[in-house]
C-alpha cells in the first residue's frame, strides 16, 4: 500500500515540473484543462495518486514518475505502466479531499 498526502496550492511554474515529471499523456490532461483551477487540481491528483503508487511499489522515486499514467477523471486508473507492474487493472487507487486544501491519494 501507498499514500501520499499533499496540500493544494497554486505555483507559478506548474507546467514546467509536470511536463519534467509527468508522462507525456498525464501533461497533455493539464494542457487540455479549462481553467488554472482545474490544472491545479489534476496536478495534484497525478502527483499524490504517482507518489502512492511508486510507495506501494517498493520502488520509490527511482521508478520515475514518468514510467506510468493515469486517468484524468473519473475513478482514479492507471492507463499505462510498466509490464514489471501490469496489468494495469491489478490496482485500486482512491483519491479523498481532507478540507479545502489537502489531497490524499491512495494505492
Amino acid at each position: 500500500m501507498g499514500i501520499d498526502v499533499e496540500i493544494v496550492r497554486e505555483f507559478t511554474d506548474i507546467m514546467q515540473v509536470a511536463t519534467m515529471q509527468f508522462a507525456k499523456e498525464m501533461v497533455n490532461d493539464l494542457r487540455a484543462a479549462h481553467s488554472d483551477a482545474e490544472m491545479v487540481e489534476l496536478f495534484y491528483r497525478f502527483w499524490t495518486l504517482g507518489e502512492a503508487f511508486i510507495k506501494a511499489t517498493g520502488e520509490g522515486i527511482a521508478q520515475g514518475l514518468q514510467s506510468f499514467a493515469f486517468s484524468a477523471y473519473g475513478r482514479p486508473a492507471l492507463k499505462r505502466v510498466s509490464k514489471l507492474w501490469g496489468p494495469t487493472d491489478r490496482w485500486s487507487f482512491g483519491v479523498l479531499r481532507c478540507g479545502a486544501r489537502p489531497a490524499v491519494s491512495q494505492s
